[in-house]
């Protein structure tokens, strides 16, 4: 699954933890794809600078440079070619957008209420931490089904193991 975390999601795993960090892991597995901008991490630069939250940060014994890091190794970054007006009350959430549709990702992850009222473009669906956390599990549990049932299908019968009856007619 592709996604692009909005950056208050990213601010919520890096401070506060819960499920947006549960997002955060599921990326280090590598079966959730993060996508970022470098717009979107300026922006991310500039609130992890706010007072309040710097302070969160150096309790936790970590440095907005250390935060960043960590963001910017999960996440691949991309530059969007174009940057479309779509978000009329919140021109910020216009590079969450161009970001997704860059990337053909799957989801953008949101708390904004802007940005979740859109609802989805071109195909992308925009939806709450814990939605996208929902679906990144439930594809998760298909792509397991799917292995389980291929690699059951291939594989030779255990040795003893009865055949089923044959089902020829008697002449």
């Amino acid at each position: 699954m592709r996604a692009v975390l909005d950056t208050n999601v990213v601010v919520s795993a890096l401070i506060w933890g819960g499920t947006p960090f549960s997002l955060l892991e599921a990326a280090t597995g590598g079966n959730l794809l993060l996508y970022t901008s470098p717009a979107l991490l300026e922006e991310l630069r500039d609130v992890l600078t706010r007072s309040h939250l710097a302070s969160r940060l150096e309790r936790r014994r970590t440095s907005i440079e250390q935060a960043l890091a960590l963001f910017a190794t999960l996440a691949t970054i991309v530059e969007p070619a174009t940057i479309l007006r779509i978000v009329a009350d919140d021109p910020d959430d216009d590079e969450v957008i161009a970001a997704a549709v860059e990337t053909k990702a799957d989801i953008i992850v949101s708390g904004d209420r802007h940005l979740l009222a859109v609802g989805q473009h071109l195909g992308i669906r925009i939806m709450k931490p814990a939605e996208a956390l929902g679906e990144w599990q439930n594809s998760q549990l298909t792509e397991s089904c799917i292995t389980l049932a291929q690699n059951s299908a291939s594989a030779p019968p255990p040795p003893g193991a009865s055949h089923p009856p044959s089902r020829r007619k008697s002449a």
